[in-house]
Parts: structure tokens; sequence; C-alpha cells
């Protein structure tokens, strides 16, 4: 049998290619963020040097798998309808403007302000794929969420973190907008002014969203407990929103300040001398309220897989690529990453905090997550990874496409799913009742 799934054809492989894979391409975005924010990455040609090998290589696998998601939905054109419309596999496309973003961010961030790449075009160029990945990330968070209220049948039992992919794409997204807009000051203020405009509207609208998908998702742990084997790594996700959240906040923050008070124009307001100080400091203070809501999320994430790792142990899985992006954006808001006075360089996040309390506590996350990434990219390029690819995924009759039913994929899809659904059901009962008192 092992011989047999080690023949799959490309065209297997092709017509498996999920979107759940462009969560490699957050994460691997991630840590050449994470490098680049280093406070080490100024001075050192290692980190310099880690920074173009995980930015070109998130732009190769980015490209790549453009190329076999554009292929499979050629070659399988039923497959986006009955992707689209399933419960766990739709919820994935919103990894795609959000692994866009990454790449985004090293491009303006490291590229075009402290390697000059590029000049004056360069920057248009990425201002205009960032408008392209705002309206995807505003697709991602209207319609997706508009087909999960009409389309697909949910339980609080089946919640899952995954929830929160396509909502978390307008808050990441954002603070992409916050990293152009330093830039864009300098060549034109009203561009700015408009980039952070539509970023803080972007912002808002994800976290009231993220938090109220997290409210329904913590009484779905108290009711029915944490994930089992390795679906607990989702846990990890609450992270993302509000460590994102707060650090696209903060960047706005400091972007307003740059731009502002305007010297133009008939607003009172933002031609108040002090308003550029007034919404940095406000900044700060969401910045921190959401930071503390990441870090009560990493704890209750940590005793979730305790727990779980006491009673079983798994595998390296594709699941392991969503604790890289969540841990990221939370320490993109470590107070020993933005700290001192006033911005020192354009190579480094807004420095806004005394940095003497937080100082050395903040290398050792900080290496354990590049470490973790470094372990996650290089156990998905061994043969291990290859049975994602190799093997169909676990909800396969979901979306099995059969060309000799009558019926329309998405009546195929669901009750495929809903047959698989009443089993599981029964035989938890049985289960149940077996071992009542």
């Amino acid at each position: 049998m092992s011989t047999a799934v080690a023949k799959k054809s490309l065209k297997d492989c092709i017509r498996h290619f999920t979107p759940a894979w462009f969560a490699a391409i957050m994460g691997t975005g991630s840590i050449s963020i994470l490098f680049n924010n280093s406070p080490y990455a100024r001075d050192s040609p290692v980190v310099e040097a880690l920074v173009y090998i995980f930015f070109f290589l998130n732009l190769v696998l980015f490209v790549i798998f453009n190329a076999l998601t554009i292929a499979r939905y050629i070659m399988f054109p039923d497959i986006w309808s009955m992707m689209i419309h399933h419960p766990i596999q739709s919820l994935f496309v919103g990894a795609y403007p959000m692994g866009l973003s990454t790449l985004l961010n090293i491009a303006v961030g490291f590229l075009y302000q402290r390697k000059g790449f590029g000049g004056q075009g360069f920057l248009y160029a990425m201002w205009g794929v960032w408008w392209f990945d705002v309206a995807l990330s505003v697709a991602c968070a209207f319609e997706l969420v508009h087909i999960m209220k009409t389309r697909h049948e949910h339980s609080l039992s089946r919640m899952t973190a995954n929830w929160l992919l396509p909502v978390v794409t307008l808050i990441v997204i954002s603070s992409t907008g916050g990293v152009l807009a330093e830039p864009l000051a300098a060549l034109s203020p009203s561009h700015a002014l408009l980039t952070l405009t539509v970023s803080l509207v972007l912002v808002s609208m994800g976290l009231g969203l993220a938090m109220m998908i997290l409210t329904m998702y913590l009484l779905r742990l108290i009711v029915h407990g944490v994930p089992p084997s390795s679906s607990v790594l989702s846990v990890f996700i609450p992270l993302g929103p509000m460590g994102q959240g707060g650090y696209s906040i903060l960047l706005l923050g400091q972007g307003f300040r740059a731009v502002l008070p305007l010297n133009y124009g008939a607003s009172h307001v933002l031609r108040e001398a002090h308003v550029a100080d007034t919404i940095a400091t406000l900044s700060l203070v969401v910045a921190l309220v959401l930071w503390s809501l990441a870090t009560m999320w990493m704890i209750y994430a940590l005793l979730a897989v305790v727990e779980v790792l006491q009673q079983t142990r798994f595998p390296f899985k594709q699941a392991f690529w969503g604790l890289i992006f969540p841990n990221v954006s939370r320490l993109s808001l470590l107070p020993g990453v933005h700290c001192g006075r006033r911005r020192a360089s354009n190579s480094h996040p807004p420095r806004v905090l005394p940095s003497v309390p937080f100082t050395p506590f903040e290398p050792a996350p900080r290496a354990r997550v590049r470490e973790l990434g470094v372990y996650v990219c290089g156990s998905t390029m061994t043969a291990r990874a290859n049975d994602a690819c190799r093997n169909p995924p676990k909800n396969r009759a979901c979306t099995r496409i059969s060309r000799s039913s009558s019926t329309g994929p998405s009546t195929r899809a669901s009750s495929a799913c809903g047959a698989r659904r009443t089993r599981s059901r029964r035989s938890r009962s049985g289960r149940r009742s077996s071992c009542a008192p």
C-alpha cells in the first residue's frame, strides 16, 4: 500500500493542492520579517543574509503555489465551487492575501527602505499591489463569511479557530498599509494619509469581527474541550488577530505622526498642532491592550498543548505552519522590540517604550520562534511533508468529484459531509452511553 501511495501522479498532487498550503507562505514570510525586525539586523551580515534567503524562498514558493493553484482550477474546474462551499478548505483562501502581505512588508521595509532598491517607481508599484491585496482581503472577509452563513453547516462542537482566517486578512493588510505609509509620506503626504485612513478602517472592522468570533471560540473550548491530537495547534491562531492588530495600530499611530498636522484643508481636527501626538498615544494604549490579550491566548494555547501531549504524541504535519505567523504577530509587539524614544532608523519598527525592563526577555522568545520556523521549513522540504500531497485530505469525501451524478457539486459535498457527521455523532453517542454509570 505504501508503494501505491508513493506513486501518486503529479496530476493527483495538483488536484489535492488545497489553499491551506498558502499558510506556508505566511509562515516563511513571517520568519523573514522576524529577522528583519531583529535588533541585530542592521549590524549583522548573517541576519541580513537570512532575510534575503527567507524572502526569496518565500517569493519562489509563492510563484510555484500560484502556478499549482491555477493549474488545479484549469484542470479540474468543478473543484473551485466545491472548495469554496467546503466548510474547512474555503477558510484557508484567506491565507493567500496574508501571504502576499508578508512579501510586501519585506519588499518595502527591507529592499526599498534599507537597500534603496527600485526607487520611486518600485514603491508605487508595491502600493498598487497593496490595493490589489486590499480588494482580496475585503472579498475574503465579507464574501467568505457570507458563504459561511448561507452555505455551510455549523455547530459549536465542530467550531475551530480557522474561522478567524477570513477576517484576519483585514488586520494583516492594514499593517502592510502602515509599513507603506512612512516611505509614501516622504513622496506624497496625501497618498500616505489615504493609505493610513483606509488601513485604520480595515483594522477596525477586522478586530471587531475577530473579537466576536473569539468570544464564540472561548465558549466552544469551555463547553467541548480543547481540540484533539495535532488539531490542538490551531489554538495558537487567536494570537494572530490580537498581536497583528496591535502591531498594525502601533504602525498607524506612528504613520499619522509623520503626516499630521495638515497644513491644508478645512479640517480643524487634522490641523490641530497636537493631533499627531494624541493619535500616537492612543494607538500605543490600544496596542498594549491587544498585546495583553494575545499573551492571554498564548497561555491558554500552551496549557492546551501540554494537556494533549500528556495523552498522545503527533508527528509533523501541515498544521505546524499555523504556529509561526500568530507567534510572530505577538512578538512584533514585544516591548523589547518597540523600545526607546524615537525611531532611530528605518530598519527597525517604531520605538515608543522604555526598554530597560523588557530587554532581557526579548531575545529568547524570538530565538525560539526563529528555530521553530527553520524546523518547519526544513521538515516541509523532507519526504515527510510529501504525505500531504500524496494522500488526499481527510475530508476527501466532501471534495470528491462525481461527474456521473446529476446533483450539483455543493449538494454532493454537503450530503457526504452530513453522512460523515451523522456517523461520527452516533459513534460518540454510543461511546458515552457505554461508559455511563
